[in-house]
């Protein structure tokens, strides 16, 4: 396999996100952008952004899985029936309680 070099490699993926920009009229300012400052500033910018943004997406994210966890919980107990429900919950209780082992 040739080895490309970081320069061309950039020089093509500058070029491809150009005519990708370009192809989207609502996109269209940004390819001033990209062509301006390049690929690699670009991709700066918007892992700074990422950056900015991970500590609000944690937050949300760890509720959302909660809520989701307790939900799914919930419809596996009422698909599972009465007798699994009730070896579900007294495994549960078990486990939460280490000192009646």
């Amino acid at each position: 396999m040739p080895k490309i070099s970081r320069a061309k490699l950039l020089a093509a993926t500058t070029a491809v996100v150009v005519l990708v920009l370009a192809c989207n009229l609502e996109l269209l300012p940004l390819a001033l952008l990209v062509d301006t400052v390049g690929v690699d500033v670009l991709a700066l910018l918007l892992g700074a952004q990422l950056v900015a943004v991970l500590p609000w997406l944690r937050a949300h994210t760890t509720a959302t899985l909660r809520i989701t966890g307790l939900a799914g919980g919930a419809m596996a107990a009422g698909l599972m029936g009465g007798y699994l429900r009730q070896l579900v919950f007294l495994k549960r209780l078990e486990a939460s309680r280490p000192w009646r082992r």
